[in-house]
C-alpha cells in the first residue's frame, strides 16, 4: 500500500513504504501527566542547600575522581592487553 499525497512524488521507495507503515502515535493524557511528575526537576534552592553541604560536596568529588582513575586504569589495561605498548 503506497501513500499517494502531494509529497509522493519526492520520496524514495523506502521512504514511501515507511510513510504507509508508520502511523503517528499520540500517548494518553494519563501517561503524559506520569511522565512529568517523574521528571520533575530540583528547584535551585534545593541544589544550592545541597552544595553547601560540605559532605555531599566531598562524596561527589571522590565519585569524580573515582570514575576517572577506573577509566583511565582501563584504558591502560586495554593498551597492555592488545599489545600497543611495544
Amino acid at each position: 500500500m503506497v501513500v499517494k499525497n502531494e509529497y509522493s512524488e519526492n520520496l524514495s521507495p523506502i521512504e514511501r513504504q515507511l510513510a504507509s507503515t508508520l502511523k503517528p502515535v499520540k500517548p494518553s493524557r494519563a501517561f503524559i501527566q506520569t511522565t512529568r511528575r517523574k521528571f520533575n526537576f530540583a528547584s535551585p534552592t534545593i541544589v544550592a542547600q545541597r552544595l553547601s553541604d560540605m559532605h555531599f560536596v566531598f562524596l561527589l568529588l571522590a565519585s569524580c575522581l573515582g570514575a576517572a582513575l577506573f577509566i583511565i586504569t582501563g584504558t591502560r589495561l586495554m593498551y597492555y592487553l592488545t599489545g600497543r605498548y611495544k
